[in-house]
């Protein structure tokens, strides 16, 4: 992906500078794990800064030439307000994480631990037995059990749509 930024043309190129870089963008993220789980779900989820943040790491290549942050987001933005769809900047960057080699396979571990979770959830929910005659307190945590089960079932089938409906709309689906 190319954007300009002071007049110049800077493409995006994801390579392992990239993730010294996010780890300053993300400074609160302390493993990989958590690292491409918050790039990740921001790209499916429309995340903004996610998405600045995630380009801006692919400048890391540039190192000492690399423009500041804020510069890039106020070229980021022109460039947005130039697009009929700016859900096209998420779905684009998303499959060019997935199609070099190293963040591919970050992405598809990250499907792969979104769809245990799923499966997890389900079987959780099948196992959990209504308290047969249950006290006021021991209804209310079988109530807050099951809603957590569904609420996170849901969620993950949620992102597992959308993360399937992004890759689907690129060439690198």
């Amino acid at each position: 992906m190319k954007i300009t930024v002071n007049d110049k043309q800077l493409e995006t190129k994801f390579n392992f500078k990239s993730i010294d870089e996010w780890y300053k963008q993300f400074a609160n993220l302390k493993t990989n794990e958590d690292l491409f789980d918050n790039i990740f779900t921001g790209l499916i989820v429309n995340n903004p800064m996610a998405l600045a943040k995630t380009l801006y790491g692919g400048l890391a290549y540039l190192k000492k030439d690399m423009p500041a942050f804020d510069v890039f987001f106020d070229a980021l933005s022109d460039y947005e307000a130039t697009l009929d769809d700016v859900n096209v900047l998420f779905a684009e960057t998303l499959a060019e994480l997935n199609a070099s080699g190293f963040f591919g396979l970050q992405l598809q571990a990250w499907k792969k631990q979104l769809e245990s979770y799923k499966n997890q959830s389900e079987t959780a929910l099948k196992q959990l037995q209504e308290p047969k005659r249950p006290t006021k307190e021991e209804k209310d945590d079988y109530d807050k059990k099951h809603d957590q089960l569904v609420d996170l079932q849901k969620s993950t089938e949620n992102v597992l749509t959308a993360l399937k409906a992004k890759l689907s709309t690129t060439d690198n689906g």
